[in-house]
This record gives structure tokens, sequence and C-alpha cells, in this order.
């Protein structure tokens, strides 16, 4: 027991010294201990008298869009595994995406005059700040990027950049915006909409209800940052480049930039009644008064629909949770428009009759999806049944976007609005100021329609500054709409790493490896009950070169 005293004791002095460096040091160097434990071991190489560090020494957070998200977010460790990375993040200056990325290409390109900068700090400390902030960047964003599926990945690299910027991501679950992620800026919150894609399928798009209801409010407008990855390689070894582009969708552009973009589609959702473009100024400035009811977003009506048929479920037919959520997600709604009578949109369009293929089909399903694994002789519903409680939960749900609807589009005796040629609209609509386009666009097409998509393509996004003249489609001090490349890929971040090493950062990677040699010992002696004193000497051993580091870079910072 004398040596485990010996070497508490130590420990507990080296934290003291090192706590004299950096408050927060004891945070970062358990949440580094538990990193390299499960990375493998840090290569340490003699050569010529230098230490060689190998790519897996530099620390990485535990990758999770959830405990990314926000300081508010449920659980301690949600919020200590954001706070870690922000501690690193926090190191990269810029108060704009473009300006960060400028830092980070130049450290990318050039690591030994980028860290001769004076965004690199005064002292030493500084220095050693800002040189893990952009290796635990780089390798970070390496990890993103490259060992997770498309979907996986875009939520994760949205939560990513939300740290980086200082922002917050958005819950993508009853969301009512299209934006993905909010960053702070001295005039409130930019909403962002991300989108991540391979280069050669780039694009950007999404729901038109849920846009217009953005541009309709304030702030009046949708920044867009389109990441454009070119990736070789397979699994892991993965590297390339990402582009970004990014460009603000306004209620004064939306229209000029879908009138002109390539997909023949995006034309058609901006046609306004052709009733209001035929009235005189006075009238359609009356029409543009008052605001009109918004269609609430699919993710709001599925809930609604979910949670009147699961009570139905539950209540008439006695299912318990595992066989209701068997039969709700036997339906998927708002999935497939088949399944609905015109308009085929969830939230607007009723629900086709037994006869249709699809509903057949769906009402099958729902149908073995509730015998399967039921008690012999317990009653089930039969398929008539089913589909009249599939209606009931699609008319709660639908009840406030019908009404909407209908307010919207004056249906009356069978006929609905006829509407102007996009031409047309885009001239009318560009006549209007202000308030009045806002309002103008809650009367278009894609609007009403509810469930409407729009896309723009790779060649729209690089032409997006034309698609929208006379209109502003930048933000301030930007002049094109790619904002800058960064390269990613473990080979590329290695080559940063060795450029940037030190002496004194040859100290902070030393003390990271021997609170790795400390720990894996500690971990082995106490489980082999103590027994092994050659373990607890080796931990002594790494404990006191801890000490000699922590000294080391005291001195000199």
């Amino acid at each position: 027991m004398s040596e485990l005293n010996k070497l508490l004791e130590i420990i507990t002095e080296v934290k003291n010294e090192m706590e004299k460096i950096d408050p927060n040091i004891k945070e970062r160097l358990d949440y580094l201990n538990e990193d390299l434990s499960e990375s493998g071991d840090i290569i340490v190489e003699e050569e010529s008298k230098s230490m060689v560090w190998d790519y897996q020494s530099i620390p990485i957070m535990p990758i999770s869009e959830l405990g990314w998200a926000s300081l508010e977010s449920n659980t301690k460790e949600a919020e200590g595994s954001r706070r870690q990375l922000e501690q690193f993040l926090s190191n990269i200056p810029g108060a704009d995406l473009r300006t960060k990325l400028q830092r980070l290409n130049k450290v990318m390109t050039d690591p030994k005059a980028a860290m001769k900068l004076t965004s690199f700090g005064k002292s030493q400390a500084d220095k050693i700040a800002s040189t893990l902030a952009y290796l635990v960047f780089f390798k970070t964003l390496t990890s993103v990027v490259t060992n997770f599926n498309a979907a996986s990945a875009g939520f994760n690299f949205e939560a990513f950049l939300a740290v980086l910027m200082g922002g917050t991501q958005i819950p993508a679950a009853g969301a009512k915006t299209i934006a993905d992620i909010t960053i702070p800026s001295g005039k409130g919150d930019i909403p962002v909409s991300l989108k991540l894609y391979a280069e050669k399928s780039l694009k950007a798009g999404g729901s038109y209800p849920a846009l217009v209801s953005d541009l309709a409010k304030s702030p009046g407008y949708m920044q867009y940052v389109a990441v454009a990855k070119s990736l070789e390689g397979s699994a892991t070894g993965r590297e390339g480049e990402l582009e970004f582009y990014r460009y603000n969708l306004t209620y004064e552009n939306i229209i000029n930039v879908l009138y002109r973009s390539a997909p023949h589609d995006n034309s058609e959702l901006i046609r306004l009644p052709q009733s209001m473009i035929a009235a005189s100024k006075t009238a359609a400035r009356a029409m543009l008064k008052d605001d009109l009811p918004q269609i609430p977003p699919l993710e709001e009506t599925r809930e609604k629909f979910e949670a009147a048929l699961r009570e139905i479920m539950k209540t008439e037919w006695g299912l318990d949770d595992t066989e209701a959520a068997a039969a709700i997600d036997a339906v998927n709604y708002g999935e497939d428009p088949r399944i609905f009578k015109a308009p085929p949109h969830p939230g607007i369009g009723a629900l086709k009759g037994l006869a249709s293929p699809p509903i057949k089909s769906l009402v099958l399903d729902i149908d073995g999806s509730i015998l399967r694994g039921r008690s012999p002789g317990t009653p089930a519903p039969g398929r008539k049944e089913i589909l009249k409680a599939l209606w009931r939960a699609n008319d709660i749900a639908r009840e406030d976007s019908i009404n909407a609807w209908r307010k919207m589009t004056s249906l009356k005796s069978g006929t609905s609005e006829r509407y102007a040629s996009a031409r047309d609209s885009m001239e009318f609509y560009n006549r209007q100021t202000g308030p009045r386009k806002q309002r103008a666009l809650l009367h278009t097409l894609g609007f009403r329609a509810g469930g409407a998509q729009f896309e723009l393509t790779k060649a729209d996004i690089r032409n997006v500054e034309s698609l929208a003249a006379p209109y502003k489609v930048f933000a301030s001090g930007q002049n094109e709409v790619s904002i800058g490349k960064l390269e990613i890929g473990q080979a590329k971040t290695q080559e940063i790493l060795n450029e940037m090493i030190t002496s004194i950062n040859e100290s902070v990677f030393a003390i990271f490896s021997n609170v790795k040699v400390m720990g894996d010992s500690l971990q082995t002696y106490f489980a082999e009950a103590m027994e092994d004193d050659a373990l607890a000497e080796k931990a002594i051993e790494a404990s006191k070169d801890i000490q000699v580091k922590t000294g080391e870079l005291k001195d000199q910072t």
C-alpha cells in the first residue's frame, strides 16, 4: 500500500500544478484518458532524439448529434460532451463561417506560417490551445464525414457545425422550420439549412410550404450552407475535399430563384391566383392585407395522426404499446401519397377506400401486425374496422390543415382557384414591396398544395447570384457563392500534426501518453487485487514524467 500512497501523492501534486496552467485541465485530461483508452496506443518513436506522434494521439470528442446539440441538453453527459468540444473549437478565431474556413485553410496549407500569426496567441499556453483546437477540428471533421452513412453524417455534421459557430442544432422531430441549426449574430439568430452531399449529387431543397412559412415571418430569410464532398478510398481511410457554398434565400429573391432554376416544378410552385394578378392595384393590395393561416408541417400532422390512432387501438382494440407501435410503423404516415385522395398530401387529402390497392395492402399489413403474437381467441378488429380507424385518425390530424386549405384555395362547389403563369406571377410579385411580398408567398400554388418540394441543382447553386438578380443573395462581406474548401482524411491530418509539433507541443502529447499509461496500469493493478507491484511502479513512473513535463510547461507559460 505504500506504493499506492506514493502514487496518490504524486497524482495530487501533478493535478494541482496542472490546474495552475489551465483551470479546466482535469476535465480535459479525464476525457482524453477515456478517449485514448479506446483509440489504441500512441505510437512514439525515437528519431534523432525527437518524438514522432501518430494520428491517434489527437483527441476526439464522442460523436453524437444529441450530445452536441445544445448546452440545454437534458443530460449531464450531453452537456459535458458539447462543453468539451467547445473548449477546443472556441480557440479557432472568426465570428463568421467564411472567416473560420479561411483560418482553417491557412493552417492546412501552411501550418508553420499559421502558428506565427497573432491569432495563435502570445503565450505558450495560448499556442498549445490553438494547436490542439485545429488538430481536434480536422480529426473530428474527418470522423464525422467519413465514418458514418449519409443520414448519420448529415445529423452529426449539423451538430459539429453548430458547436463550431456557437449555435444550436434544431431537432428534426416536430420542427416548425426548415432550418437545421441557428447561429448567433449581432442582429439575432441566423437560421441555417445545412446540406451535405457527394459532389456529383449536390443539391439543396426541401419543403416549399416550410420555407415559405419561414420567409413570411421575421427575419424573412433562410441561409443555406451546401457542402460538396469529394472522397476517395474506403472505410476510415477515406480522404478528399469539402467545398462550402453559402447563400441566402429571402422573401425578396425566392421567386426569381425558383423561376430561373433548372427544375420545371420549381416555377409551378410560385404561381399566384389569376384573380389577384388581374385585380386593380387597390384590390390586389386588399387581398394582401391579412395574413393567411399556415398549413402545419408534416411532422406536426404525423404526431396528431399517430396519437389518435394509438388511442383508438388502445381503448377500442385493447392493444398494448408494442402492438400499437407495430401498426403505426406499418402505416408510415405521410410517406406514400398513393393512399390519399386528391390532393394527395398528408394532412389535407382524405384516405382512399379499401378497394384501392395501396390501402388494401396497408390494411393487410396492419391486420398481420395486430394478430401476430396475440393470445389465441383474442378478438381483433376486421379490415373495415381498421380502415375506419385510419380514416378517423387522419380526420383528426388534418382538422387544422383542411380548414386552412379550404380558406386559402377558396374551394366552393367543387371548383378551385385558377392560377396565372409563372412568369406573370413573378412580374406581379416583384412589383410588390415588403410585407405584401411575404403575404403573397402564402397565396402561391406550392404553399397551398401542402407537401410540395423545391430543389436547386448543383448548377443552380453555383449560379445562384444570377438566379436571384437584381436581389442580394450573399451575406455581408461575401462576393461569391463558394466560401472555402477543406481537405480531410487521416493522412492530411497527420501531415498537419507533423508540421505543428514543436518542443513545447511534444510535452503536451507526452502528458497525454503518460495519462494513458498511468490509467491502464492502475486499472490492471486494481483488477489483479494489487498483487503486481510492477504495475504500480509503472504508474508511478508515468505520473512522475507527467509531473516533470507539467513543470516544464508551467515554466514556459
